[in-house]
């Protein structure tokens, strides 16, 4: 009903619950671990380290994966291209960063609290026993840590602002996908006639589509994270050189060079994807995939010239 307004003031709001609610999170925390000092004594040299575990590469591969995903996701862009000037933009973007490299501290904090806590035995039941935590920590450590150890309202606003928060990106990945099949394919290479009443129903058809294969997968997946990595990589692979050279160049771009370069980016991110034999020295698949993008794009737009709009056919005159 608010349109992007409705939904940048929604995201203000959550997102405000979900910095806050963690923050609140972690003394409550700490106080069930038994003080930072005992939980600091429970981490193993592996946990205290910020490479152990992944290395370098993974970390500058998830670094450069996260900054292309994030650039050509439409939950972000739909909120740069909205901005009122350059300068609020710039803030924005900035503000917001900083924002998420604070807020990325809490999670691996509460993390670091609840591996000391399922040590010390304090998170077990009957139904949830240490073993299920250590082997599903994933799933289960951030719902069963706030409950053991938050007021009852703090937990409700946690959660609820959690789910919010990921509705107000689906909703904005839904719709990019409804203006893509609708705009972009339907009303350009199928049915160049159709009304507003057919787009109408042909995207909310999509919507639906879209929200119910999401949920299969959802509840189909063994490891949301897996598949919520390869997601962000197979978006970004394709899509982030020819994004980042159409809104920050003043060249006109050849159209072929933008779709070869896409398709070559995808393709190769999902071969080394499923060739997990290939040694790719510890970098992510999308690493390869940009390189690649790249490649493409810069050959053909240096053997293809994009074709003449019908300004430029009028400036030419």
């Amino acid at each position: 009903m608010g349109g992007l307004w409705g939904v940048a003031f929604t995201d203000l709001i959550q997102g405000s619950l979900v910095f806050i609610g963690s923050l609140v999170a972690i003394p409550f925390a700490l106080n069930y671990a038994g003080g930072f000092e005992h939980v600091v004594a429970n981490l193993t040299p592996a946990q205290k380290s910020f490479t152990a575990g992944m290395g370098w590469p993974t970390i500058i591969s998830l670094t450069i994966m996260y900054i292309a995903s994030y650039s050509v996701g439409p939950e972000i862009s739909q909120r740069f291209f909205s901005a009122r000037d350059s300068k609020s933009l710039m803030i924005g973007s900035l503000v917001g960063g900083l924002v998420c490299i604070l807020y990325s501290l809490f999670p691996a904090f509460l993390g670091l609290i609840a591996s000391s806590v399922v040590k010390d035995g304090l998170l077990t039941s009957e139904l949830l026993t240490s073993e299920l935590l250590t082997s599903e920590g994933t799933r289960y450590i951030l719902p069963v840590l706030a409950i053991h150890t938050m007021p009852p309202v703090i937990v409700g606003l946690l959660f609820s602002a959690l789910i919010s928060a990921t509705m107000s990106s689906a909703d904005s990945d839904m719709l990019a996908v409804s203006v893509i099949a609708t705009n972009d394919i339907y009303k350009k290479y199928i049915n160049k006639n159709a009304t507003d009443k057919q787009l109408l129903f042909l995207g909310r058809a999509c919507m639906i589509a879209v929200g119910l294969i999401s949920m299969f997968i959802a509840f189909k997946a063994s490891n949301l994270i897996t598949i919520l990595m390869f997601s962000f990589s197979l978006r970004a692979a394709g899509v982030f050189i020819p994004y980042l050279f159409g809104n920050y160049t003043d060249k006109k771009l050849s159209a072929v060079a933008s779709m070869g370069s896409l398709i070559a980016g995808s393709v190769v991110t999902i071969f080394f994807q499923y060739n997990k034999n290939i040694n790719l020295f510890g970098v992510d698949p999308i690493i390869p995939g940009i390189v690649a993008s790249l490649v493409v794009f810069l050959v053909l737009s240096a053997i293809i010239q994009p074709k003449p709009d019908a300004s430029d056919t009028e400036e030419a005159k």
